[in-house]
């Protein structure tokens, strides 16, 4: 008896690869509309980076980039400020503050990100990130559990 007769038909993966796509597109539009309405409403307290288009534009190293906590990285090179649009509308904006250094192949990067609100003012925020991750993590686990369940009923 051959392996694929044991196995079963094949699973699909460039189907499965795309309901996953399809399953976190489904839940990020919700977290991205979210988003787009509180990023103004609380001057940029809540934000969520991880969106579908950035911007980012290189920032000049000055002495105010001292007065960040927690402190960036010592020696630091390079500092970034990129915001997250969707539809046109703001969903976040970081400011990128690093180091990176090359030696030979390698390149080693280091780096610390500060919430901004809308204007470009620190703020203490939260990330809807973490959130978008977890229901989405969790609809493509039972995505692909129901996959599993009905690979298994077919055999």
């Amino acid at each position: 008896m051959s392996n694929a007769n044991v196995l079963g038909p094949s699973a699909g993966f460039w189907r499965r690869l795309l309901a996953i796509i399809v399953d976190c597109l489904f839940v990020l539009l919700p977290f991205m509309i979210l988003a787009s309405i509180l990023f103004p409403l609380t001057d940029g307290a809540v934000q969520m980076p991880s969106g579908i288009y950035r911007e980012c534009r290189n920032v000049e190293i000055s002495n105010q980039l001292a007065n960040l906590a927690p402190a960036p990285p010592e020696q630091s090179n390079f500092a970034v400020e990129c915001q997250s649009i969707f539809l046109g509308f703001q969903t976040a904006r970081i400011l990128v503050v690093g180091r990176t250094t090359r030696d030979g192949a390698t390149t080693k990067s280091i780096s610390q990100s500060y919430m901004l609100n809308s204007k470009g003012k620190l703020v203490n925020g939260f990330s809807m990130d973490g959130l978008f991750f977890f229901r989405a993590s969790l609809s493509t686990s039972f995505s692909w559990s129901a996959a599993l369940v009905r690979r298994s009923e077919n055999t």
